[in-house]
């Protein structure tokens, strides 16, 4: 097939189209078009070639230009080709006058090569982890080794070799989704940290059911799988996580989260696993926690508040006999650990503006002078540790489930769209989710997962339809997200599965103040949850005392509740006039199977579609006129039809469209416009080190 050719029919095309669909310029459609090959079809080479042609035909679109040099250059990146450095180096010297291009440009050359400042310091890439890989925890004290949890292989513990290349399995009795699925018993590893002589590494044991959690340890020596000893088990402890170990040897420094969500600060000895508590704590606890190099302290960072996104960092005498504050500002302040030499304690602040790298000198038991920046804009990541030698190594994790936000304007009708989709967030992209319409249609809404894996905090970004305006609801930072955003019924809140202060539940969240409030505790985890209408009733999922799912009609004035359902059920959409609920049913690894119809007034649930494992049936959306659903129906792996079925029990008709339809979306109330979100592409987590920073041990080199 001549692919110019058909590039040039599809312009024609594009460019003959009705006038009622030029929203956008020839070069935005055609660029949309190549974003569309490149995320939605998942062919790279191709859309390379439309970006080209189009850098080729609209040299005069600077701005369309530009952006199409971006996406091709981050095309080039995904296939691992070297021309993506070039083409980036070309949009900062030829478009210096599209800023949000050669912005984006800047980022991805920075991230392709080390990163050396006059002074020497260099930022670079030691190691990218193995797909499925995932760290939760420190470097060995000497940077050799990297333990990994390997969520493929059943989120079994496994250690790196940085020298030898190679990568030893430490622990077989993880178990993956598929096994849990069929009723075998959760195991997992979590976080980890290693004695400073290397030879041992202690890590948290996850054995499924609430709060069920050990501290095992594994002597390194050898080789081969070697065997565990448990050295804490507690049935009032619902989470344990190693943070450290003393220089000695003979203590572990942990943070401890009980079953009456009380959170507090102790040492578990090494040789009999007996708990010694240091000091209470917040339920959110530190992102850090480290020895001195002499042993006698034991520094850390802690929230200042409930209500602000400021850590401060303190240093606790071992013996417990005081705390010293050594860095409070009203700042973000992340602890990263001791210089070798134990006189300088290293953090990260936002205090400037970015994300930079202070050190505060500490000795004689007390803080000395100013606190040094040592660089500017070193990011938000989970620090890993700083080794003998004085390199910081670190994580850089991907979002664990980012989406491109967009939205387009469909005809059902016709069955094709009224314009191609668009990026509908620009900010923060892959970091956003949950995207909802206002019950007005004036507005939509999504969840921003900001800060890094240790220290997160959630943002609800709100955009007008009308104006493009956006604004961000900054959630409390002892608010966690874990399941799905809707709108309250009146468009004032928001209804938001999460936990707060241990707390699971249901969670309405004020639009203008950002307070939050549980409506419904449950034990699910990632609670979805409808408010009708009317403002009167709440329909949300649940886990029963027989830790069955059941899906829950709540009448938010008296607290009524009325189970509708029981089983392995997903919520999926409420109808406008509030009488039915549409329900996915799925099995235990999560296949849907069945769409249901399910009437909010109590009577029995109607049947919409079915199929059999591994095959599967989706719930799309109610369309425009409200009284048909439409689904998806799984034909062949990757391959959907779609079939519009009437409420009232008429036959099913297949539902052709002209163009692809994204495979969930959420339809504006005029029946025009949907909301979709495009996964982003999976990037494996990455270990870096930052060497050369400190002075003193930079000038005795």
């Amino acid at each position: 097939m001549n692919k110019p050719k058909v590039f040039a029919a599809l312009l024609a095309t594009l460019l003959s189209a009705p006038v009622h669909a030029q929203k956008s310029s020839p070069a935005e459609i055609l660029l949309e078009s190549a974003r569309q090959k490149e995320t939605l079809e998942g062919d790279l080479r191709g859309a390379i070639r439309q970006y080209e042609e189009i850098v080729k035909r609209f040299t005069a679109d600077r701005a369309t230009v530009a952006k199409a040099l971006v996406r091709m250059a981050e095309a080039h990146q995904k296939l691992g080709d070297a021309e993506a450095q070039k083409i980036f180096e070309r949009v900062v010297r030829d478009y210096a006058d599209q800023k949000e291009p050669v912005d984006q440009a800047r980022v991805r050359l920075a991230l392709l090569s080390p990163r050396v400042t006059p002074a020497g310091v260099v930022n670079r890439v030691a190691w990218t982890v193995a797909d499925g890989g995932w760290i939760e925890g420190k470097i060995s004290p000497d940077g050799r080794y990297i333990p990994y949890v390997h969520y493929r292989e059943g989120g079994n513990l496994f250690l790196r070799d940085q020298v030898s290349g190679t990568d030893r399995q430490l622990t077989n009795t993880g178990n993956d989704a598929r096994e849990r699925a069929q009723g075998v018993e959760y195991q997992c590893a979590h976080e980890y940290a290693f004695s400073r002589d290397g030879k041992q590494l202690v890590y948290s044991w996850d054995i499924g059911g609430p709060g069920r959690i050990e501290l095992r340890v594994v002597n390194l020596q050898g080789s081969g799988l070697p065997a565990f000893r448990r050295l804490f088990d507690h049935q009032e402890v619902s989470w344990i996580m190693p943070h450290d170990w003393s220089p000695d040897g003979k203590w572990i420094a942990v943070q401890v989260q009980r079953k009456d969500n009380t959170a507090q600060i102790g040492l578990v000895s090494a040789e009999n696993g007996s708990l010694k508590v240091l000091k209470s704590i917040d339920w959110r606890g530190p992102t850090a926690m480290y020895f001195s190099p002499d042993g006698q302290y034991l520094a850390y960072d802690l929230p200042a508040g409930e209500t602000v996104l400021q850590r401060d960092i303190l240093v606790l005498a071992v013996d417990g006999s005081r705390e010293i504050p050594a860095e409070v500002h009203p700042s973000d302040d992340l602890f990263l650990g001791w210089a070798p030499d134990g006189k300088r304690l290293l953090f990260a602040s936002d205090r400037g503006g970015s994300m930079d790298l202070w050190a505060r000198p500490f000795s004689d038991g007390k803080p000395q002078g100013q606190p040094e920046l040592l660089k500017r804009d070193i990011g938000r990541f989970d620090s890993m540790g700083i080794t003998s030698s004085g390199s910081l190594h670190y994580a850089v994790a991907p979002p664990l489930r980012g989406f491109d936000i967009r939205t387009a304007e469909f005809d059902f009708g016709n069955g094709d769209f009224v314009s191609p989709p668009v990026q509908a967030v620009s900010t923060y992209v892959g970091n956003n989710s949950n995207s909802h319409w206002a019950p007005d249609g004036k507005h939509f809404a999504w969840v921003s997962r900001r800060g890094s894996r240790a220290a997160p905090y959630f943002v609800i970004g709100i955009r007008s339809t009308q104006t493009g305006q956006v604004r961000e609801l900054l959630l409390p930072p002892n608010f966690y997200v874990q399941g799905s955003l809707s709108w309250g019924h009146d468009g004032n809140s928001f209804l938001i599965g999460g936990s707060d202060k241990g707390r699971s539940g249901v969670f309405r969240v004020e639009r203008e103040s950002g307070r939050t409030s549980l409506v419904v505790g449950t034990q699910q985890r990632g609670a979805a949850a409808i408010e009708s209408p009317d403002g009167g009733t709440l329909y949300y999922v649940s886990r029963g005392s027989d830790s069955q799912e059941v899906i829950v009609k709540r009448a938010l004035a008296s607290g009524e509740e009325t189970v509708l359902l029981k089983g392995l059920y997903g919520l999926r959409g409420l109808s406008r006039d509030g009488r039915y609920l549409a329900v996915v049913e799925t099995t235990r690894s999560r296949i849907p199977q069945a769409v249901l119809l399910v009437p909010t007034n109590g009577k029995p649930p109607r049947e919409l579609s079915r199929v059999n494992e591994p095959q599967r049936t989706i719930f799309l959306t109610w369309m425009p006129d409200q009284q048909s659903i439409l689904i998806g129906k799984q034909v062949a792996e990757g391959k959907f039809e779609k079939w519009r079925i009437p409420i009232d029990g008429g036959q099913p008709e297949p539902f052709e469209t002209k163009a692809p339809l994204p495979g969930s979306f959420l339809l504006h109330p005029d029946g025009r416009q949907i909301l979709f979100q495009v996964p982003m592409p999976s990037k494996r987590p990455e270990v870096w080190v930052l060497e050369n920073f400190l002075p003193s041990l930079s000038a005795s080199k």
